[in-house]
Parts: C-alpha cells; structure tokens; sequence
C-alpha cells in the first residue's frame, strides 16, 4: 500500500520547474580560512582507510520519483532526450548531510543538492564542464572538480579545485553550507576520492601530465 497516495495534499512536481537557489560560491567568499593538514599515504592505506557508506544509491530508471520527507510534495523526473546520459540522474544519499544528489550532463554538467525533508534544492555552479561532485564527511562538504585534459591551461585556471563547506544544523538548506576555503592545483587531477576513517579527513588518489599517481590524506584542522 502506498501512503502517499491516500494524501491529497501530496503536490506531484516536475523537477525542472522546481525553485533553484545558488550554493555560495568562492566569489561570494573571497576570505580562504581553510586550514588543513597534507599527508603522503601509500595505496594501502588508501583502499584500507576510504569509507564509502555514506552515499546510498539506488537504482532509479530514467524516469523516477523522490518523495520529500514532509509529505508534501513528490519530485518528478522525466526524460524526454534521446539520449539517457543527457537526462537526470540520481547519484545517491548522503546521511551526513540529509540531501539527494542528482546531476545532469549535455554541454556541461548541473549538480543538485535536494533536502530530503522540505525539498528545497540548491544548484551548484563549477568551473569546470564537467561539474562539480560532493563527498560529504561528518560537519563538511567537499566539493570537488577537475580537468582531465592536458591542455586545461587554454580553458580553465586551475586543472583541480576542491571547495570545503562547513556544515550547520539548521533546517535551511542554503544556510546549511557555509565555505571555508578551496584547496587549488595546476598540477594534478582528481582520479577518485573518498572521506577518510580519520576524523574530519579525506583521501584522493591523483595524477600528474605524466599520468603519474599519488595518494594523499587532507586533514580539516
């Protein structure tokens, strides 16, 4: 049986025209307060210590649903291109910080942050074409993007950036992430990843013009 159903005040709503307020970005926040702590690792420790839980997925066709918490409203996404990859897509839960994340990629890539309770949504603009992704650690965002072709200096600044968010518990989504600082580089690209086992830390396996690979740990101190 379906709850959600026997309610008439439950508003079904196409995503596209739901209202979008913008993530602060780095423009809004000229201030870098971000302090950290890098750390070589080796790839052991890497794979040993990266925790993936936090994001849950499912497996949501090309034409999905996502029912908000407060039970009023039930989002809808349709797919009306020819091509599936050019459509919404569900990429998962986060439990630390209480939002679907959903993204969609054409020309360039869109990221969306919906609280799962009230359905407000915040858009979240990058730099970079290929968009911007999160990973969420207990109390942050991480916010990352990155270039993968070696002439990124003919488009872009930087060939990565990583934007850190602290996260307050407010039921406001756009008061929920607050940025601290961007860790940049023009020397290396993000291959993949992961909140850390350590408190209040992340680890990335990235790679130079030389495809040459390295692991590091960023402790938020």
């Amino acid at each position: 049986m379906n709850i959600y159903s026997q309610n008439d005040s439950i508003r079904t709503i196409d995503f596209s025209t739901v209202e979008k307020k913008l993530l602060a970005t780095t423009e809004l926040n000229l201030n870098n307060n971000l302090k950290c702590d890098f750390k070589i690792i080796d790839s052991l420790h890497f794979y040993e210590n990266s925790l993936k839980e936090d994001l849950l997925t499912a497996d949501y066709k090309k034409d999905f649903e996502l029912h908000m918490g407060d039970r009023k409203s039930i989002f809808k996404f349709e797919c009306k291109e020819k091509i599936v990859g050019a459509c919404y897509q569900y990429n998962g839960y986060s439990e630390n910080a209480e939002v679907h994340i959903i993204s969609k990629c054409r020309d360039v890539c869109e990221l969306y942050l919906i609280d799962s309770y009230s359905g407000s949504t915040l858009s979240v603009a990058s730099e970079f074409d290929g968009g911007s992704y999160p990973i969420f650690l207990p109390g942050y965002m991480i916010l990352y993007s990155s270039c993968y072709d070696d002439s990124f200096e003919k488009y872009y600044e930087y060939r990565s950036i990583i934007d850190v968010y602290k996260m307050s518990s407010t039921n406001e989504l756009d008061k929920k992430f607050n940025y601290i600082g961007s860790i940049n580089s023009k020397n290396w690209s993000i291959q993949e990843i992961y909140q850390s086992n350590t408190e209040n830390s992340f680890m990335m396996k990235i790679f130079d013009k030389q495809n040459e690979f390295d692991y590091i740990e960023i402790t938020i101190e």
